[in-house]
């Protein structure tokens, strides 16, 4: 069986923006075609993908990023797996923001989604698969475990529960 996750696509930021200006300003003052081409090179790593792959008939799985349609990703033996679990993270950043006297760092935090791949090594105990809304995460799980025959264990709050068994309880090697 097959599985691919969710494609994720890269975050914008400000660098990319300043990049992006810079090669629009070659482009008009030095070289037309090279700045085109430099375009064309950020617009590809703007829309890169990354995600893991998974194929059970040949028992080995990937880390992928995806550029303009090439997909590199260097394939491993999956470890032999436990379950796959959906925990819930706390994603902060740290800002500044003006006040009377002095720029006071203001914390924020966004609450998301992980699915993990519980295996049965001690030393590696966690694949990470992907982090995203609660629905997504809900629903990638699932296909995991559908895709693997594993258990799925809903970690996302202190009670937790199993939303789904498999018939061999998660033995996949």
């Amino acid at each position: 069986m097959h599985y691919k996750s969710s494609e994720i696509p890269t975050r914008f930021n400000l660098g990319l923006l300043i990049v992006f200006a810079l090669q629009l300003i070659i482009m008009v003052y030095a070289s037309f075609i090279l700045g085109v081409l430099l375009i064309v090179l950020t617009m590809g790593f703007v829309l890169a993908k990354s995600g893991l792959e998974i194929e059970t008939q040949e028992n080995r799985m990937r880390r992928y990023i995806s550029i303009l349609g090439y997909v590199s990703g260097k394939w491993i033996e999956i470890p032999e797996l436990d379950y796959v679990t959906i925990v819930r993270v706390k994603m902060t950043s740290k800002k500044y923001q003006a006040s009377g006297a002095i720029y006071v760092q203001a914390p924020s935090s966004k609450v998301k989604y992980r699915v993990n791949l519980a295996t049965k090594d001690r030393r590696n105990r966690v694949v990470k698969v992907l982090t995203s809304e609660k629905d997504e995460a809900i629903s990638e799980a699932l296909k995991i475990g559908e895709a693997l025959n594993l258990n799925v264990l809903d970690s996302t709050s202190h009670n937790q529960k199993w939303i789904k068994t498999s018939a061999n309880n998660g033995s996949i090697a």
